[in-house]
């Protein structure tokens, strides 16, 4: 459940969705929500969702669903990472595919609403009458079947088509079970970790298909600069300037990444504490 901070994204993301997701361009996209606009100076967000969405079990989703997933998380203390939940008053449907969040303050609501822990919404089959989670229901494109034989592996099925998905735990450097032909594939996370050396190679190998997407880590080069040379914003400015970023990426993570000259993404400078930064 991604209500829950255990297992990784890999599994909850085939089973689950979340509201919003971010772009290839480090910009929100739509997930579940189709579209979304802003209210009364920041403090309303209506988001609408996809017309024709329905839960793993067959039954369409609605914005009631959505606002009842939303309530089981807003308030409680281990989601309070999330700073935008401290400042929502409330959730509610507002038509079938209408959900309206109303705040007491503008806050980064739409960015926090692309955690998969805890916003990728479950389905009302999940839980049962006392609020026991029972079992996976999402909106997402995979069903979870459940461990194979002596659980080997944990299977998905496609909702559509008839593809079958097998995720296994393998000992040792994964890359090394791709090349034994353990496995078919090696989705690299913070769970899996993937040499990126390893992977630029695997690139000049024909027997391989090497893809790079969105991720969900940052390595942040900081400075010392409260005191020394560089207390000297002029001086810090020359260093920015001189900084190649694209041959960090290149060298440090195999060019596999996107080189920032701000904190986050554009779109996350108005956190509390994404001011953006040189």
């Amino acid at each position: 459940s991604p209500l829950r901070y255990f297992g990784g994204f890999e599994t909850k993301t085939l089973v689950y969705e979340t509201l919003l997701q971010w772009g290839d361009d480090g910009r929100l996209a739509p997930g579940l929500a189709a579209s979304w606009r802003i209210e009364d100076d920041g403090k309303r967000v209506v988001l609408t969702l996809r017309e024709g969405a329905t839960w793993s079990d067959g039954a369409s989703v609605t914005a009631a669903d959505v606002a009842v997933h939303c309530r089981r998380w807003l308030g409680l203390p281990e989601h309070a990472w999330l700073r935008s939940a401290a400042h929502v008053q409330n959730v509610r449907a507002i038509g079938i595919r209408e959900l309206r969040f109303q705040l007491d303050r503008p806050a980064a609501l739409l960015a926090d609403l692309t955690a998969v822990n805890p916003t990728a919404v479950t389905g009302p089959g999940c839980h049962d009458r006392d609020g026991n989670f029972v079992r996976a229901v999402g909106s997402g494109p995979f069903v979870v079947v459940g461990p194979t034989e002596q659980a080997k592996a944990l299977r998905y099925e496609a909702r559509e088509g008839a593809r079958l998905v097998d995720l296994v735990r393998v000992e040792g450097d994964p890359l090394d079970a791709l090349l034994r032909g353990e496995v078919d594939a090696v989705v690299g996370s913070d769970l899996v970790r993937v040499d990126p050396a390893r992977a630029a190679a695997l690139q000049q190998d024909p027997r391989f298909h090497v893809v790079q997407g969105r991720g969900s880590a940052m390595w942040l080069l900081a400075l010392r600069w409260q005191d020394g040379q560089l207390a000297d914003p002029a001086r810090r400015a020359l260093v920015v300037a001189a900084i190649d970023r694209d041959e960090l990426v290149r060298v440090a993570a195999g060019g596999f990444g996107q080189p920032r000259r701000a904190v986050m993404a554009p779109v996350l400078r108005d956190w509390p504490e994404g001011v953006g930064a040189t």
